[in-house]
C-alpha cells in the first residue's frame, strides 16, 4: 500500500516514493516524479519497480524519487548551473524517455548514489579519439576537395577546434584585404595536413589572382549564388530602362536558367556551360533553335498551349550585352556545380548573432564569441527538417525587404541543441577546483586598431579645436 502524508500543494508534494525500502519525500536534495502519461513508458517504469515489488501496479498518484535514476537520466545543464551558483527553479529535470534503473534489494545501500556526484563522464577522451580518427582518414586520402575555406563539416570542425583567432584589419592594411589574408592563413594551416585539390570561393579578384599565382595545381571554382546575385542586380537595373519593361517578368527565370546551365552540365566542360547560358538570350525571344556552339537547341519539349503563350520579349541590346559579357561568361565557366559557400556564409551569419556588429568587443571577447559560434555551428549545422504528426515536412513563408513584396519559402528545422554549454560549464567547474598555478595562462592580446596612430597632446588638441558654427 502506498504511504502518503497530507498533501499541502503541488502534484508531488507530501507523497512518498513507492520503491521497496525507500520512503523519501520531496526535499531540496530529492525530487519526486509522477509516472509518465505515455502508456509504454509507464509500463517500463512499472517493470523496473516490480524487480523489488512483485505484482505491483501504478496508480495516477504513484511517484518515484530521483534516487532511482542514474546521472545520465537528468538534464545536466540544470545540475551544472546549481554547482556554479546560478539560481534554478528545479535542479533535477528528467530527460525525455528516461527510465529508472536503480532498485537494489531491500537491505543493501545502493540507493542514494545518484546523482549529484560531479565525476566527469569519459566523453571528452572519446571526442578526442574521434577527432584524431577524422584527421587520420583525411590524411589517408591522396586528394581532398575543400569547398570554400574548408566548408565541409570535417574541415570546419578541424578549423574550429584548432585555429579560430580573429583577424584584425590593421594586420593586413584594411578591411578590403582581410578576406585574402584569411585565405592565406587557411592555406598555411592545412598545408601540412591536406592537399587542396579544389577550392570554391566567391568572385574576389585579389583571391583569384593569388590562387592563380600561388596554387597552380589547385582547381579554383566560384560559388553560383554570388554570380547569380550580381546578374540579378544588373537585370533589375535593365528592367527600369525605357523599352525593357517586359524583361521584368523574366528576371527570376533567367536566374533559374543560370543555375540549370551549371548544375545540369559536366563540371569540366566550361564551354558547354557558357553556351547553355547564352541560349537564354534567344529563348526569351521565342527562338529555341540555332543557338550555336555545343548547345544548338533548347532542352525543353515543344511548347504547347499556355506555355507557348508566354510574354515573349523583343530583342534588347542591353540584355545581349549582359548575357554575352566576356568577363561574366569566363566566370560562369568556372562555377561549381557541387560545392558551394553556403555553409561558410551560414557560419558568418551565426557569428553576427554571437557578436553583433552594433557592439565593440575586445580581442579576447571577440575570440570567445567566435569560438562559441563555432561550437554551436558544429553541433547544429546538420539539423534536419521538422515534420508534422502526419510525417510531412514543415515550411514557413517570409517576405524579406530585398524581395520588394516577393516571398521566400524556407524549411523549418528541428530545435537547436546546446549540449556544448554543459561541456563548457563542466570544464569551468573542473578548472575552479584546480590550483591557480595549473590554470590556463591569460591570452596575450595583440595591439588595438588605434595603437599605431599618433595621439596628440590634450592641451594642443583643445587649442587647435575650432567649431564650424558661430559661437558666442
Amino acid at each position: 500500500m502506498e504511504a502518503t502524508v497530507k498533501k499541502t500543494g503541488g502534484k508531488t508534494h507530501g507523497k512518498r516514493c513507492i520503491a521497496a525500502g525507500c520512503s523519501n519525500v520531496k526535499s531540496a536534495e530529492v525530487a519526486m516524479f509522477l509516472f509518465p502519461k505515455d502508456e509504454d513508458l509507464s509500463k517500463a517504469w512499472a517493470k523496473q519497480v516490480q524487480r523489488t515489488r512483485k505484482d505491483w501496479e501504478p496508480t495516477k498518484y504513484s511517484v518515484l524519487c530521483s534516487e532511482h535514476f542514474t546521472r545520465d537520466s537528468f538534464d545536466e545543464s540544470a545540475l551544472l548551473r546549481a554547482q556554479v551558483g546560478i539560481a534554478t527553479k528545479r535542479t533535477l529535470i528528467l530527460k525525455k524517455g528516461a527510465i529508472p534503473t536503480v532498485f537494489p534489494r531491500v537491505g543493501t545501500s545502493a540507493v542514494g548514489q545518484l546523482s549529484t556526484s560531479t565525476s566527469r563522464p569519459a566523453r571528452s577522451a572519446f571526442a578526442m579519439r574521434e577527432r584524431k580518427r577524422k584527421v587520420e582518414e583525411l590524411l589517408a586520402e591522396s586528394e581532398v576537395e575543400i569547398s570554400s575555406f574548408a566548408s565541409t563539416e570535417e574541415s570546419m570542425e578541424m578549423a574550429t577546434d584548432t585555429d579560430m583567432a580573429p583577424e584584425q584589419s590593421n594586420e593586413c592594411g584594411g578591411s578590403y584585404h582581410m578576406e585574402l589574408e584569411g585565405l592565406k592563413r587557411m592555406v598555411a594551416f592545412f598545408e601540412d595536413i591536406l592537399e587542396i585539390g579544389t577550392l570554391v570561393t566567391d568572385r574576389h579578384r585579389q583571391i583569384a589572382k593569388w590562387i592563380r599565382e600561388n596554387m597552380p595545381y589547385t582547381k579554383h571554382l566560384y560559388d553560383i549564388w554570388h554570380v547569380a546575385k550580381s546578374v540579378g542586380k544588373k537585370l533589375k537595373a535593365i528592367c527600369k530602362l525605357k523599352g525593357c519593361e517586359d524583361l521584368k517578368a523574366w528576371q527570376h527565370r533567367i536566374i533559374n536558367h543560370l543555375y540549370w546551365a551549371v548544375v545540369f552540365s559536366t563540371q569540366d566542360d566550361a564551354e558547354l556551360i557558357v553556351d547553355k547560358w547564352k541560349s537564354v538570350e534567344r529563348h526569351v525571344l521565342n527562338l529555341h533553335r540555332g543557338h550555336g556552339g555545343k548547345f544548338p537547341t533548347c532542352a525543353h519539349k515543344r511548347l504547347q498551349s499556355r506555355a507557348h503563350k508566354k510574354k515573349w520579349i523583343k530583342p534588347t541590346v542591353k540584355l545581349e550585352k549582359l548575357v554575352t559579357d566576356k568577363m561574366l561568361c569566363k566566370d560562369i565557366g568556372k562555377l561549381s556545380a557541387v560545392h558551394q559557400t553556403s555553409k561558410v556564409e551560414g557560419f558568418h551569419s551565426l557569428i553576427i548573432q554571437f557578436a553583433p556588429k552594433s557592439y565593440v568587443y575586445s580581442y579576447t571577447g571577440m575570440l570567445c564569441r567566435t569560438l562559441l559560434a563555432g561550437l554551436h555551428y558544429n553541433e547544429n549545422a546538420s539539423r534536419h527538417t521538422a515534420t508534422t504528426k502526419a510525417g510531412e515536412q514543415r515550411f514557413k513563408i517570409r517576405y524579406p525587404k530585398y524581395k520588394a513584396g516577393g516571398h521566400v519559402v524556407k524549411k523549418i528545422l528541428v530545435e537547436a541543441t546546446f549540449s556544448y554549454v554543459d561541456d563548457l560549464m563542466r570544464e569551468v567547474v573542473d578548472l575552479c577546483k584546480k590550483p591557480s598555478a595549473d590554470r590556463p595562462v591569460q591570452l596575450e592580446e595583440p595591439p588595438t586598431l588605434s595603437s599605431a596612430m599618433e595621439k596628440p597632446d590634450k592641451a594642443e588638441a583643445i587649442k587647435a579645436h575650432a567649431s564650424r558654427f558661430k559661437t558666442k
